[in-house]
């Protein structure tokens, strides 16, 4: 599977949502083109909400991401909606390590910043902000930690 378009863009706009989303395509092609294989990410934002599609450096679009700046009547935000499948292996890990770049990067920001998704890290002891001992799970909890964010369910 290869994942998204090169760019994101506003794939819908309803009467009440904009939705913005990144999704998975076939590694095979049909005569038509790339075949669209359904799921992905989305972020979806209330038309009453201001919102900005953050372009994604060319280095970070092969993460399954979307990022989005929301501008509200005195503050502003940038949410972060992100998924890494399960895995531990070698390729897992340069996918989480480029996963944090990406996130030090976006993060670089006076903006709130809001990360949500699923990055399949089911061991994360949330009370101790800690997990196992291994390289994925301390690339993220590091990036958590120095970043200062915190699980908000």
């Amino acid at each position: 599977m290869k994942f998204g378009v090169t760019s994101f863009r506003t794939v819908y706009t309803g009467s009440q949502m904009t939705k913005l989303r990144n999704k998975r395509w076939s590694d095979k092609t049909s005569t038509t083109g790339d075949v669209d294989v359904g799921g992905g990410v989305a972020v979806f934002v209330k038309n009453t909400v201001c919102s900005t599609a953050v372009k994604v450096p060319e280095d970070y679009r092969h993460i399954k991401l979307v990022c989005v700046d929301l501008s509200f009547l005195h503050a502003e935000c940038r949410v972060i909606c992100l998924y890494r499948k399960p895995g531990f292996g070698t390729a897992d890990l340069t996918y989480m390590y480029d996963c944090v770049k990406f996130l030090q990067r976006m993060c670089s920001t006076d903006k709130l910043t809001i990360v949500t998704g699923d990055c399949n890290l089911p061991d994360i002891d949330w009370s101790y902000y800690s997990g196992p001992n291994t390289a994925i799970y301390d690339a993220f909890l590091n990036f958590v930690n120095n970043y200062g964010f915190y699980e908000y369910v």
